[in-house]
């Protein structure tokens, strides 16, 4: 890769040859994931699958955590933008617009056909975690939203138990890694 492409919330760097390091790179908000973000992690992911001197992609967030999830002001303005919307079909239309951007940068990251490794340290909110020092935990559920971008398609396939999915998506209690391990998160 003679030179790496450049993005706005996001910092690209080769430590080795082949390894490309992505970096979530919104330190003063905890990496706390934006449009802009979720539109950078889109491009970059789409071009690293087809870029030859790019064989293995280490994702990770800059600073003290690697995300807190989705930003609270960026879904605030999502509303605000609904808001003004007076038909309720057309409202719905642009929620769903919404919701199907941020999920097409979640899937663009499963899509690649790199072996793409989280290096994930401090705060983890909203992703599927495989660490011993993480706990997952489904913020979105304490502040009441669906856990839409992704977490409700993916878990049933990892955990493959109906109660024990419903009781993660309906009550938010946190999960250490040994429980974790017993339920098939951690593998």
């Amino acid at each position: 890769m003679s030179s790496l492409p450049t993005y706005e919330t996001l910092k690209l760097s080769q430590p080795k040859p082949y390894v490309t390091l992505v970096e979530l790179n919104r330190m003063t908000k905890l990496n706390a994931m934006n449009q802009q973000l979720f539109d950078d992690l889109k491009a970059c992911f789409e071009q690293l699958n087809i870029e030859k001197r790019c064989r293995v992609i280490v994702l990770t967030g800059s600073g003290r955590a690697f995300s807190t999830g989705i930003d609270i002001k960026y879904l605030s303005n999502v509303a605000a933008e609904s808001a003004e919307i007076d038909d309720i079909a057309r409202k719905a239309l642009h929620v769903r617009s919404m919701i199907q951007r941020t999920q097409e940068s979640i899937r663009a990251v499963d899509k690649c056909e790199k072996p793409v490794i989280a290096a994930i340290h401090g705060y983890c909110i909203g992703l599927v975690l495989n660490n011993e020092y993480i706990c997952l935990h489904l913020e979105e559920v304490d502040i009441g939203l669906a856990a839409d971008v992704g977490t409700l398609q993916i878990l049933p396939k990892l955990i493959n138990d109906h109660s024990l999915f419903r009781e993660l998506v309906l009550t938010s209690r946190t999960y250490d890694t040994n429980e974790e391990q017993q339920i098939g998160l951690i593998r």
